[in-house]
């Protein structure tokens, strides 16, 4: 009925949050069915969803089944802090079933990773030595980071937000960013930088050219070339009015690995209409080979 509570899976102490999807079989026989379902934390009665840590409302998956990730308007899922106690991850029934089904599974499964990892962000990419990474092949890490970025953006800027370590393969990403573009022409591409040069890790403040081509340092004539087969997601229109993002190309858990670090970067294709300061955070799990 309306307003019951599904306690489904617990969020650890000192855990962070990266990404959830429910899963629910048809929950509503009815010719126009009603349910819909709500996907947050749970408060500490664990009686109703904590006030802006909801990551889906309303959802109708129960009408018919399936299965559903959290919406991609809810950037607040990679940025909620650790507690240091154990939360749990619940479904409301934010509108009951017209005919309820006489039986069915509601599934949630979310990924998340401890907040002692390294932390990355635009400074932090540089001496890279921090990086997580392991020699046992088949080791899944995670990386979190954000940047904040000024008002003066222009399109060929590169944002280098992580490094993707030596005979690693990349698994997923996702971007959470604010709104950094008053109007609506941002756009944004996501991918792999080639090896890094000698000497690039202490540049501060360098720009660099498109992803996919040559890229040059303005400041000090070094340059490289990018496999633009590693651009994973481009023209992203997210940063137009801040919230979540993810590539659906199957080159991004194909991508092969190399014997050398590379920078997973965000490259700005088309710059603001009106530009605006803000976040851009990522997450980046990737394996070791």
């Amino acid at each position: 009925m309306t307003g019951d509570i599904m306690k489904l899976v617990p969020l650890p102490a000192n855990c962070v949050l990266m990404d959830l999807f429910l899963d629910t079989d048809d929950l509503d026989t009815h010719e126009t069915p009603t349910i819909t379902l709500d996907v947050g934390i749970l408060n500490a009665a664990d009686d109703a969803i904590e006030s802006g840590q909801e990551f889906l409302s309303a959802s109708t998956i129960a009408q018919a089944g399936g299965v559903v990730r959290a919406s991609t308007s809810v950037k607040a899922l990679c940025r909620i802090p650790p507690s240091m106690s154990t939360r749990y991850l619940g479904v409301k029934v934010h509108a009951a079933a017209e005919t309820a089904a006489a039986s069915g599974t509601v599934g949630l499964t979310a990924t998340y990773r401890l907040d002692e990892q390294v932390m990355f962000d635009s400074e932090a990419v540089r001496p890279y030595a921090n990086k997580p990474t392991s020699a046992k092949a088949g080791t899944v890490m995670m990386v979190r980071g954000s940047v904040s970025l000024p008002a003066t953006l222009k399109a060929t800027d590169v944002i280098r937000l992580a490094v993707l370590p030596a005979q690693c393969e990349l698994i997923d990403f996702t971007m959470d960013t604010d709104d950094l573009d008053g109007g609506a022409a941002l756009l944004v591409d996501y991918g792999l930088l080639t090896a890094l040069a000698a000497g690039w890790e202490d540049d501060a403040g360098a720009k660099w050219y498109r992803l996919g081509w040559t890229w040059v340092d303005n400041e000090n004539g070094k340059q490289a070339t990018l496999d633009g087969s590693n651009t994973f997601l481009s023209s992203s229109t997210s940063s137009r009015s801040a919230g979540i993002t993810r590539s659906s190309l199957k080159t991004v858990p194909r991508a092969a690995s190399s014997s050398v670090d590379r920078y997973f970067a965000a490259y700005i294709a088309t710059r603001a209409a009106n530009k605006v300061a803000g976040t851009l955070g990522f997450t980046l799990s990737y394996r070791s080979v």
